[in-house]
């Protein structure tokens, strides 16, 4: 395929605006912590009044691949809960979720939030929500599902290491202690720690509390996504043009790390193209 043909081609599918020719990774899930999948821990309170709720996971927990993006979170309640929650729609004020790589293990959480978020930190989504009715299932046998996960406005890539996230709430509903209401499934599993603040979501430092047994929701890595933002589309398209004038990886024009080189042969050639052609024509990145 000559190179001119090649990058005309493409441009075709640009210009007929064909809806597959954009393309997004598959959704993947993972809980964390990973040992305790199939195992319930004991009834924490999240959601009631305000509070803030910090969690860190370190790797040994996780099973996302480094370079994923995590597009949301659920958690499930307690197997001792008697009813599924919420029985009426229920409004949080607020629901904010930051995620970042954690600064330290788990074994070694800070008492102050802040010390253990990362600079990568992200504000994954934040403001008002509502949990419909029934989203929290009872457990009936075993951990209860799942319930629905919070998705995310803006993806947190994870880099590896440890995960931190920090969830700041504001419901007019009150804590239930006696495991019946947004009693959620906790663990001090090995590899995980908490750390809650009650009645202000914005405090700064809080107490030992274990962490949230969490599902989290991601896309693996897709190499053709040349802007790391989970599409392979017309902007990676634009990216993979220039570099495919360029050529060679070690023109100085060339971006750092010549990302648009996906077999790795230190060029940006025709077998490139195929690659990117195919991320950006089918449902799932190769």
């Amino acid at each position: 395929m000559a190179r001119e043909h090649a990058i005309v081609g493409l441009s075709a599918c640009l210009t007929a605006g064909v809806l597959s020719c954009a393309a997004m990774a598959a959704t993947q899930t993972a809980v964390a912590p990973q040992a305790n999948t199939f195992v319930t821990g004991f009834g924490r309170n999240l959601l009631a009044f305000g509070r803030v709720h910090q969690m860190i996971f370190d790797q040994s927990t996780l099973t996302i691949p480094v370079g994923s993006r995590i597009t949301g979170v659920a958690w499930r309640m307690s197997d001792n809960g008697t009813t599924t929650y919420p029985l009426v729609n229920e409004d949080f004020f607020r629901l904010d979720i930051w995620m970042s790589t954690a600064t330290r293990p788990a074994a070694a959480m800070s008492a102050a939030f802040n010390d253990n978020e990362g600079l990568d930190r992200v504000k994954a989504r934040g403001g008002f929500y509502r949990l419909p009715a029934g989203t929290m299932p009872r457990a009936i046998a075993g951990p209860a599902p799942f319930g629905q996960p919070v998705a995310f406005t803006t993806p947190f890539i994870y880099q590896g290491g440890p995960l931190c996230m920090t969830i700041r709430s504001t419901s007019p509903v009150p804590a239930v202690s006696n495991a019946t209401l947004n009693n959620f499934d906790g663990t001090d599993a090995s590899g995980s720690a908490g750390r809650r603040a009650l009645d202000d979501p914005d405090s700064v430092t809080g107490g030992n509390v274990g962490a949230l047994v969490s599902l989290f929701t991601y896309t693996l890595p897709c190499p053709a996504d040349l802007n790391a933002d989970g599409f392979v589309d017309d902007a990676d398209f634009s990216i993979f043009a220039v570099a495919y004038d360029l050529l060679s990886c070690a023109d100085p024009a060339m971006p750092i790390g010549c990302p648009a080189d996906l077999n790795n042969t230190d060029t940006v050639d025709d077998a490139d193209f195929s690659i990117f052609a195919v991320a950006y024509d089918a449902v799932l990145c190769p």
